[in-house]
């Protein structure tokens, strides 16, 4: 079922391509774990898409190809594995972000350094507790969400699935601590159907590869939610902008008089005498008065 945005053709309306999952009120944390598409429009159009666009950037999107449309959030324009891979590295690395680089070291026969790019700094474009909530919300798609095919025995890491329209490209982009990995399943001469869905093509390839690339290293939990995660949730307007949850009262009983048994004597009954014996004459029925049974 397509959601409704103001002024928006029908045909370009988002929808999840294989079933409902978006219908109703979610959480961003569920609406990441079940890949609900509509979720992802509207908090990119809740929060402003030029905001969107130049942290993108930030994170290591750097084709220059990103524009304001409404599927922007939800993988419209294309992107490389490589960007993925930094996306996710920036992420894994609390928020720190670095250029990719093919070599790290280059050494000369007799030890001395060539090129030496182990130490570049980096640039903070995420909070570290923006990016530690981030990671806890992504474990989720991996332990009940779309990616349950990327676990990683005796590891915890994260990630996220993605699939474009008429299964072109699937993918699964992921990350521990100390490596993230971007899996991209498609065809790249042209669009062709048949990638299938991010959680089916794409995590088992990332599970095999993180599984090998991982072993005998320990495995490091993550970290805790944090402020981020603990902040009150906030509602994402059709037209733009976020509102507060809206507060229901509980209805106002009014104060019931209170009444109270007080202890009572009884009082006692007063009996009618009856006829004196040998007084009445025979054959005479005594009266009787309604009431004393």
């Amino acid at each position: 079922v397509p959601s409704q945005f103001p002024g928006v053709p029908v045909e370009q309306l988002p929808n999840n391509s294989a079933d409902g999952a978006e219908n109703g009120l979610h959480t961003l944390a569920h609406s990441t774990a079940a890949s609900i598409n509509c979720a992802f429009v509207r908090l990119s159009t809740s929060v402003g898409q030029d905001k969107v666009i130049a942290l993108a950037k930030q994170m290591g999107l750097t084709q220059g190809t990103l524009q304001k449309v409404l599927n922007l959030s939800i993988g419209t324009i294309e992107a490389t594995p490589l960007e993925m891979a930094t996306v996710m590295a920036t992420i894994a690395n609390n928020g720190l972000h670095h250029d990719p680089v093919f070599v790290q070291k280059v050494l000369n026969p007799d030890g001395t350094t060539l090129i030496d790019n182990s130490s570049r700094p980096g640039e903070q474009v995420l909070t570290p507790e923006v990016a530690q909530c981030e990671q806890n919300v992504m474990r989720t798609v991996i332990t009940g969400g779309t990616g349950g095919a990327a676990a990683v025995g005796g590891q915890t890491p994260y990630g996220k699935t993605g699939t474009t329209d008429h299964t072109t490209d699937a993918w699964f982009i992921g990350a521990v601590p100390q490596l993230a990995t971007s899996v991209w399943f498609g065809y790249r001469a042209s669009a062709v159907g048949g990638a299938g869905y991010g959680g089916d093509s794409s995590a088992p390839i990332f599970s095999a590869f993180m599984s090998q690339a991982l072993e005998g290293q320990v495995n490091i939990p993550l970290p805790n939610p944090g402020p981020v995660c603990a902040r009150p949730g906030q509602y994402a307007n059709p037209d733009g902008g976020r509102s507060a949850p809206q507060v229901i009262a509980p209805p106002v009983v009014p104060d019931q008089p209170t009444v109270q048994q007080l202890p009572t004597t009884p009082t006692a009954r007063a009996v009618t005498p009856g006829p004196t014996p040998g007084t009445t004459p025979p054959g005479t029925v005594p009266s009787t008065k309604p009431g004393n049974g």
